[in-house]
Order: C-alpha cells, then sequence, then structure tokens
C-alpha cells in the first residue's frame, strides 16, 4: 500500500509546484448523493425483504450508495470529511426465484434443482479526504487521496444446489463470511475479533474545454482503493437437508442442518472504480449532453438538455437502457436532483437523489 500511495502523493506535490496563481475563493460545500439500482425486484421489496412480485428474468445485481460529506475549500485545496454506507447483491436469476417462493406459502410449489449463488457485501465507512486542484487555460485536473475508517463490514457467500419440493427444501449449500457483528448465525460481537479498519483511496478527475462549445469532464472515484481488517470474524460451513447417517451398528444419527467453525481472518479488500464521463456541447437553444458511467459493475449511458431559466439551470436526463428519466435545478449555491424509473416509488428500480449547498 506504500509505494502507490507514494506515487501519488509525488503526483499531487508535482501539481502545486506547477500550479498557476489563483484568486483567493473559499467556501463550504455540504453535499449529499445517493444511488440505488436493482435489476432483481424493486428496491423497497428488497429493503423491506418483502418481495410481492416476481423477480425480473435476468436478475444479476442491485446496490445501494450513499455519501454525506462536509468539504472546506480555498483556492484549489480541498478538505472534507466524508460518510460513505453501501451495499451490493450479486446473484442469479435461479437464486432469486428460490427466494421469492419462500416468500410465498404455496404448498404445491416446485422448483428442481436451482443452482444457488449469492453474495452480499456492506460496508460502512468515515473519511478524511485531501484534494487539489490544477487549473491550465482549457484543462483542469485534480487528486484527492483519503484515509478511510472501516467502522463496519461484511462478506457473505452462499453457494450449492436446492429444490423445493410441496414445501419442503432439499439440497446442501456451502457458506463463507466475513464480519463486524451478526453474521448469518446472528452472533453478535463478543470482543473476540475485530470490528473496524482502515483503507486509503485516491480519486482523479479532468476537466477539458475543447473549444468554445465542446466540453469534456472526467471523474473516477476510487481509482486506487486498498482496506484492511486485521483479525475480522471470519466463519465458513455447510447447510444440508441430508442430516440423517446410518453408522457401523446400524443406528441412525441425525447430524446438524448447519456445520462449520467460526475464527478470525486479517481481511484485505479493494473496491471497484467509480467512473463517469460527461460530453458536453453548447448551442443556441441550450447544453446537449451525453453521460457514460460506471458503478458497482453497472453501466449506465444517459443523454440530457441542459437550459436558462431566471437564474436557474434546469437539466433533463434520460437513461437510454432502463427508461429512467432525471431532473435537477441549480443556480449558483445549490443543486437539486432526482431520478425515478417508475412513477410508484414501490415499483421503482432506479432512484437517485443529489444534494449540495455552498456557501
Amino acid at each position: 500500500m506504500l509505494k502507490p500511495l507514494m506515487v501519488v502523493i509525488g503526483l499531487s506535490s508535482a501539481m502545486v509546484a506547477n500550479a498557476t496563481e489563483q484568486h483567493d475563493v473559499e467556501q463550504f460545500k455540504l453535499k449529499l448523493n445517493s444511488f440505488s439500482y436493482s435489476n432483481i425486484a424493486p428496491i423497497s421489496q428488497i429493503i423491506d425483504d418483502n418481495w410481492r412480485k416476481k423477480p425480473n428474468n435476468n436478475a444479476s445485481n442491485a446496490f445501494t450508495h450513499n455519501e454525506l460529506s462536509f468539504s472546506y475549500t480555498k483556492n484549489n485545496l480541498q478538505l472534507s470529511i466524508r460518510k460513505r454506507l453501501s451495499a451490493v447483491v450479486k446473484t442469479n436469476t435461479a437464486t432469486s426465484e428460490l427466494y421469492y417462493a419462500s416468500q410465498q406459502e404455496d404448498p404445491t410449489l416446485l422448483i428442481d434443482d436451482a443452482n444457488i449463488n449469492l453474495q452480499l457485501t456492506t460496508q460502512e465507512s468515515t473519511g478524511l479526504m485531501a484534494g487539489y486542484r490544477l487549473d491550465l487555460s482549457d484543462l483542469s485536473l485534480g487528486l484527492e487521496l483519503g484515509y478511510w475508517r472501516i467502522d463496519d463490514r461484511r462478506d457473505s457467500v452462499l453457494t450449492g444446489n436446492v429444490s423445493l419440493i410441496a414445501g419442503q427444501y432439499i439440497g446442501q449449500l456451502s457458506m463463507s463470511e466475513l464480519y463486524s457483528d451478526n453474521n448469518f448465525l446472528k452472533r453478535p460481537h463478543l470482543g473476540d475479533f475485530k470490528r473496524t479498519g482502515d483503507g486509503i483511496t485516491a480519486n482523479v478527475s479532468a476537466n477539458w474545454q475543447i473549444n468554445p462549445t465542446l466540453n469534456i469532464n472526467l471523474t473516477v472515484d476510487d481509482i486506487y482503493a486498498k482496506y484492511k481488517i486485521n483479525e475480522h470474524g471470519y466463519s465458513e460451513g455447510s447447510l444440508n437437508t441430508d442430516n440423517t447417517l446410518i453408522n457401523d451398528k446400524g443406528f441412525e444419527t441425525f447430524l446438524p442442518f448447519y456445520s462449520g467453525f467460526e475464527k478470525t481472518k486479517d481481511h484485505r479488500f479493494d473496491s471497484d472504480p467509480k467512473s463517469k464521463l460527461t460530453l458536453s456541447y453548447l448551442s443556441e437553444l441550450g447544453t446537449l449532453t451525453m453521460q457514460a458511467s460506471r458503478l458497482y459493475n453497472t453501466n449506465f449511458v444517459e443523454i440530457g438538455y441542459q437550459w436558462s431559466l431566471n437564474n436557474y439551470q434546469i437539466i433533463t436526463s434520460f437513461d437510454v437502457e432502463r427508461l429512467t428519466p432525471s431532473i435537477a435545478i441549480r443556480d449558483q449555491d445549490w443543486h437539486l436532483a432526482f431520478g425515478m424509473d417508475k412513477l410508484d416509488i414501490d415499483d421503482a428500480q432506479t432512484l437517485r437523489l443529489n444534494l449540495s449547498y455552498r456557501w
């Protein structure tokens, strides 16, 4: 971890050394970003654990990413404190359909040999970031370094095969978990393993004004992100419905439904980069935009239009794949954006909210 950190520190030092003279600008900013997406089932059903509709045929992933930050900027230097809360689910259609069936109380349901694959990752963390922006004639470059404290982390993996026959589940599953508290067995933290850890991240950004009408903006968060929790809680085991055994004397013995072990294990992990590329074209009628972003291994492509109304900027955009409209309103001090793919929030599978205010 030390070598890459020294590289980014060296880059930031070079940028400061070559910076042009800036005007004395000082500001505070409070910002909230929230983005939730699911192609499994509506977001509210996953959160409430109450699946009222069958999952999608292409069910594979769902996530929520939420970040609250408070920052102070002077000239081109910025310091901020941030709070992040995220959860990511990766699965397949068979697992989703089996879970939906388990909610139905229908004794006639029949699901034959479902291939179960489920990965759950949750994280809560608090970070302190320091950044610098270098402004050239038509190009602006930014670098931000951060130290994070991991307040809570859980990585769960469940695999195997299960059949549902007349209300009875038959099969065998393997499970492993790294956790800070309350794993699958609902075991609370008792002081015999560590709940918290730390990590280092780096973000980069670039803005290029190609000509008076054409602009390109790129941001990549967590381009470098390494974390560790030493002596984290760890469990591994198997679940087997065939829990009877005939011993060598002919006696029938019942085995436990779950068998495994718990111990501590050093946990080292990273975070996938979160990128956004925006192309803007200024016309006489307003600004046309095209944006491509990637978050938790999911791609999003949007087209948008921006125009002025009195002292405000109105921005509308549309996700071309998921048919999700978004609208944003801003002035020089505040910004509000909201997007949802369904009029009924209980059916929404894409939900985003961005709010910021500076003074």
